[in-house]
């Protein structure tokens, strides 16, 4: 039994539990949770506290101040990723330490009364939890206790001889079942050991009770124990497993006992005082961002999925919009309004129409006030827009209209420049040809001519006075020999 403890003990140490096991229960099971000691994903689980109190007697005048019996609390921890169930008992002092002295030896104080604190839990020495799993078929507690770890303080009634020897000590730790029988004082008296029980065999052969502060002593001053391949043993017992992903939350009952026959005047501790079990609820351990056990992150996600995320649907339904995309051309979100194809908004399309109706169209006015127009609707005969000139009853553009000089309607005699009727013009000519004009024939019948008489006194005689001044003369008679 000695080479099992001890494979037993090493075991535990190559084991890559959830937990680190150093003997100092608040240490190793930290009663304050957070991020560093609870985080699913990475393998730190949550802690199930049951507090237990102070209330272990010791004899008046006891020179020390608690019993090693008396059990502070009791701390549990389902390993989820190894499927182990971690059992941690905080003692006020050192547990088992039945005088409180911090030695593995009886105390002076204790001897002279008659009592013996005995190392390693000998003989009538015990701590031991009883464990309600469930019943067949069905998980949840149902008041009639399963099985027994610990260090037994003997035999059941019903057990066979324990294969560990007589002084059930340390050496005896195990899973055991647990002897059901009416009148047992304590649970340390409960553990029932049969060879021929195939849970026990493999519970032995695989070593699923661990003891993982074998060696207690003031530096490592508490136990703890360790059942692993929990979910075997829960089938092999017929219970329903546990779910190992997390977020199924499932209970357990225990009731726990320290102490001893031997230790003449000090107290033993039994949980509950108040009933005979106690419920630990272990929880679901898996939420999700919205804070759901086991859910999706998407009961608290936002219109674009974000787990607690901001984005909600603007007045236009778009997630995570500003309102704008819906907003008609006045602004009103989902309003009616929009550009007409005149570019104005909420307009009717008829500010931009051209004249023929035609939005955007080319056609205008001319200057005549005709849409489309050429502007030569409005011409007068002279081709002026809007003139007065109009043709006269003699089809003449500004005319006059009337008789001719001769008194013929739309006739063409007119007066010459002579100021004669249909006249050719030549009625009032000079003799130089200019209408009315003063020129006239002379005496000598010359036009416009001086009249009178010649040098040599003949009226309008043809002599005149020659370069040499000589009237009629030929011109040599001034003549030089030159002929100049």
């Amino acid at each position: 039994m000695l080479v099992a403890l001890a494979l037993f003990v090493a075991l535990a140490a190559a084991q890559d539990w959830s937990l680190t096991f150093t003997g100092d229960v608040e240490t190793d099971f930290p009663e304050s949770q957070d991020a560093q000691n609870q985080n699913f994903a990475l393998g730190k689980y949550e802690i199930q506290t049951i507090v237990d109190g102070l209330d272990v007697g010791v004899p008046p005048g006891w020179p020390f101040p608690n019993s090693g019996w008396d059990i502070k609390d009791m701390r549990f921890q389902y390993d989820y990723g190894n499927d182990a169930l971690h059992i941690g008992i905080n003692c006020f002092g050192v547990c088992g330490d039945a005088d409180g002295d911090r030695l593995p030896t009886s105390s002076m104080a204790l001897t002279t009364r008659g009592g013996q604190d005995l190392p390693n839990f000998s003989n009538s020495e015990s701590c031991a939890m009883a464990i309600d799993i469930g019943s067949s078929g069905n998980g949840t507690p149902d008041r009639d206790f399963d099985f027994v770890i610990g260090y037994p303080a003997g035999e059941a009634d019903s057990s066979e001889p324990f294969p560990c020897g007589a002084q059930f000590g340390s050496e005896c730790f195990g899973l055991y079942r647990y002897d059901k029988s009416a009148g047992v004082e304590q649970i340390g008296q409960r553990f029932v050991f049969v060879a021929t029980d195939p849970l026990l065999a493999q519970a032995s052969a695989e070593n699923w009770a661990i003891d993982q502060n074998a060696n207690i002593d003031t530096n490592r001053p508490d136990i703890e124990w360790t059942i692993s391949s929990f979910n075997v043993l829960r089938a092999a017992d017929g219970v329903p497993p546990v779910d190992n992903s997390g977020v199924e939350p499932f209970e357990l009952r225990v009731a726990a006992f320290c102490g001893s026959f031997q230790d003449d005047g000090v107290g033993e501790d039994t949980f509950p005082n108040d009933d005979t079990s106690a419920v630990i609820t272990f929880p679901c351990q898996v939420f999700d961002q919205c804070d759901v056990c086991g859910g999706d992150d998407t009961t608290c996600a936002d219109c674009a999925g974000i787990a607690n995320g901001p984005n909600v649907y603007d007045v236009c339904d778009v997630c995570g919009g500003d309102g704008s995309t819906c907003l008609d051309c006045l602004g009103n979100p989902n309003g009616p309004a929009v550009y007409d194809v005149c570019d104005v908004c909420a307009g009717d399309g008829s500010t931009c129409d051209d004249c023929l109706g035609n939005p955007n169209g080319p056609a205008v006015y001319d200057v005549c006030d005709v849409c489309a127009g050429d502007g030569s609707t409005c011409l007068d005969c002279a081709g002026v827009p809007n003139g007065p000139a109009v043709y006269d009853e003699c089809d003449i553009c500004n005319g006059a209209g009337g008789r001719d000089c001769l008194g013929n309607p739309c006739g063409p005699a007119v007066y010459d420049v002579c100021d004669v009727c249909n006249g050719d013009g030549q009625s009032c000519l000079d003799c130089a040809g200019v209408p009315n004009g003063p020129a006239v024939y002379d005496e000598c019948d010359i036009c416009n001519g001086a009249g009178g008489r010649d040098c040599l006194g003949n009226p309008c005689g043809p002599a005149v006075y020659d370069v040499c001044d000589v009237c009629n003369g030929d011109g040599q008679s001034c003549l030089d020999c030159a002929g100049v």
